[in-house]
């Protein structure tokens, strides 16, 4: 018993005397908090900050969705009334000056909007399907996630980075045009996967 005596002893020594004065006000919990946030530095901390304020606004219904879905449609529209032999020639030549993009259009008539526009445009019934599918049902679950306005910088940010993608592939081809949404689509389902990994988003229920 004297032995053991000692050890018990040896063992008390060895814990602080605050948990020992209040062993009942200190949860685990709380003690683990604690010890993290004394190891964070001030610049991880401030890095935490802006992340946590770039994320949290959530509470969208969907309205920027319904949006960017609505525009995408209208341009499609757009490109079919270009399709037909009766349309007016200023209205085809608007379309193919500001709906498409190209390095003719960037460096040349310095149209860099077209950037952004010709992300809008859609070659065919199929591609802007395709292409809606992956913006609603991922964009919505970002939007509501991040906010209205969060998801609509994301998608205008991917639509810049997906034509410079583009311009950098074919600036040996500087009047070979190209459109659609599948930059910011992309850039939309690749922020929501990185935001939350594991989560399951339903295609129709799928």
């Amino acid at each position: 018993h004297a032995g053991m005596l000692a050890l018990v002893r040896r063992r008390a020594a060895l814990v602080p005397r605050h948990v020992l004065a209040y062993p009942g006000r200190l949860q685990p919990s709380a003690m683990a908090f604690r010890g993290a946030r004394s190891i964070m530095t001030s610049s991880t901390r401030q890095s935490l900050t802006r992340f946590r304020n770039f994320l949290p606004s959530g509470g969208g219904v969907g309205g920027t969705t319904k949006m960017l879905l609505a525009m995408n449609v209208g341009v499609w529209v757009a490109w079919k009334v270009v399709e037909q032999s009766s349309s007016p020639l200023w209205f085809r030549q608007v379309m193919n000056q500001h709906f498409v993009c190209s390095n003719q259009h960037c460096f040349a008539q310095y149209s860099f909007h077209t950037m952004l526009t010709s992300a809008f445009s859609h070659t065919d019934g199929w591609h802007l399907f395709t292409n809606m599918v992956g913006l609603f049902f991922f964009g919505r679950s970002l939007e509501m996630a991040v906010g209205s306005m969060q998801l609509l910088n994301i998608y205008i940010a991917s639509a810049f980075a997906g034509s410079a993608l583009q311009l950098y592939i074919t600036q040996r081809r500087p009047r070979e045009v190209f459109l659609g949404a599948s930059g910011s689509v992309y850039g939309i389902m690749a922020f929501e996967a990185f935001r939350t990994p594991w989560q399951v988003v339903n295609l129709w229920g799928i």
